[in-house]
């Protein structure tokens, strides 16, 4: 009997194994993330993390009690967060002129000063957004543990995840950090009970990403599968990717599922067609690079000392650092400020040609590139934490104030921007652009 050969039968084997895939696909199967490599379910030992081979992506890793540990840490933020915004953080003295300022004081001098956008994005950045992120995690651990979960324990956990990068207790401390040394030799300085539960909460905060298990979580959540046996080694089946094997991920819970509306597991609305969202990109990026112009050319801060107003820029701020002797800080804001929303601007048009066909080599170091700019987007906003600690703190009256000034606004407008047109990428799409050449070739 003469075995089939050639397109038709490789076509029927594809077929095959789609038919099989999609019927096995929540039982043992999982996709990365950033790639869309179909590979056989990778359990990890505790405190082991398992990568995908084609892009480096990390698509499990374990914890031994993730349930308990992130309810323990969820209480300690909890507890934590109120004396972080409602106790004064720093106390400052010139002469007989003393001045304080809590979080929430920043918030509503930044407001004061007709500065409504940038006093909310500090309002929900340092203030709502950790609140949230604390509730639902904490409660979504509680859920877990009691053994009580569904729809509304997944609706939960997809905002708290949606919020943890938002959330920038950890950059806010770093800009109080600035700011001591900015103001140092100018005033006199006492750290108050605020900055040391901002210490602590932001060390808590951290903790609670690294501990709290995505995957974990979510299949504790989902109660129709409550047991999963182990599964072998990770290992990548006939069909390379998801969509091959006509199965979708859902990027909210990393469920591997045949296409539907929504996902069965978190009810996140699953898209088949990845390309919708180039069009957005494109749009955000280049807002981010006109909102880039404003943002530094025009001043983000006025000094008034013994009646004389002094306006300085980003860069203005990078040299009174420097020329003070304070490299380390003068090089963190210059990181920070300047290279960081250039270098998301530079990597995000590459990613986007390379998602539309350009140059498609060397796709596992720009998938790796997606996540730098990913992890490091948020630093962005240290200088607008700076300005509004200055804006609240150092009021003295005729002897020296700071006041917030009109790039602060633009500023913020661009590190939104890129980090929307970030969230927004899909970095499957490179992945798939460079498939369709090589069938094409």
């Amino acid at each position: 009997m003469k075995t089939p050969s050639g397109p038709k039968a490789t076509e029927s084997l594809v077929a095959f194994m789609n038919a099989a895939l999609s019927a096995q696909a929540a039982a043992g199967y999982q996709a990365c993330p950033q790639c869309d490599l179909l590979f056989i379910r990778v359990e990890p030992k505790p405190g082991n993390r398992a990568r995908c081979p084609r892009c480096g992506c990390v698509v499990a890793s374990s914890s031994d009690s993730p349930a308990l540990t992130t309810l323990l840490l969820c209480l300690t933020g909890i507890i934590l967060y109120f004396p972080t915004i409602i106790s004064p953080i720093l106390s400052m003295s010139i002469l007989w002129m003393k001045q304080s300022g809590t979080v929430l004081e920043s918030v509503a001098g930044l407001f004061q000063a007709d500065y409504p956008l940038v006093s909310l994005a500090v309002l929900l950045m340092v203030v709502v957004f950790p609140a949230l992120v604390l509730i639902c995690l904490g409660i979504v651990a509680l859920s877990i543990r009691i053994r009580r979960v569904g729809r509304r324990t997944a609706l939960l956990f997809r905002l708290a995840l949606a919020l943890e990068e938002w959330a920038m207790v950890d950059v806010f401390l770093v800009g109080i950090l600035v700011m001591i040394f900015k103001m140092t030799g100018s005033v006199e300085m006492k750290f108050d009970g605020g900055f040391l539960a901002c210490l602590a909460l932001a060390l808590t905060l951290i903790s609670l990403s690294t501990v709290c298990e995505h995957r974990l979580f979510w299949r504790r959540i989902d109660h129709r599968n409550p047991g999963w046996a182990p599964a072998p080694a990770l290992q990548a089946p006939a069909v390379g990717t998801a969509s091959e094997a006509g199965l979708i991920l859902c990027l909210a819970c990393q469920q591997l599922q045949k296409p539907a509306a929504v996902c069965t597991r978190c009810g996140s609305p699953l898209r088949e067609r990845r390309k919708g969202s180039l069009g957005t990109c494109w749009a955000l990026l280049l807002t981010a690079t006109i909102f880039m112009f404003p943002a530094n050319l025009l001043p983000i801060m006025e000094v008034e000392s013994l009646r004389e107003t002094t306006s300085s820029t980003i860069i203005d701020g990078i040299l009174f650092f420097f020329e003070e002797g304070n490299y380390l800080v003068g090089m963190i804001i210059l990181v920070a400020s300047v290279f960081v929303p250039v270098l998301k601007i530079i990597a995000l048009a590459t990613l986007l040609a390379t998602a539309q066909g350009w140059n498609l080599a060397m796709l596992r170091e720009k998938t790796a590139l997606y996540r730098f700019i990913s992890l490091i987007g948020r630093w962005s906003m240290l200088d607008i934490f700076v300005i509004a600690l200055l804006n609240a703190m150092v009021q003295f009256g005729m002897l020296s104030s700071v006041r917030v000034a009109p790039a602060a606004t633009w500023f913020c407008l661009v590190v939104t921007t890129t980090m929307l047109a970030t969230h927004f990428f899909d970095p499957r799409l490179m992945w798939d652009a460079a498939s369709r050449r090589s069938r094409d070739e």
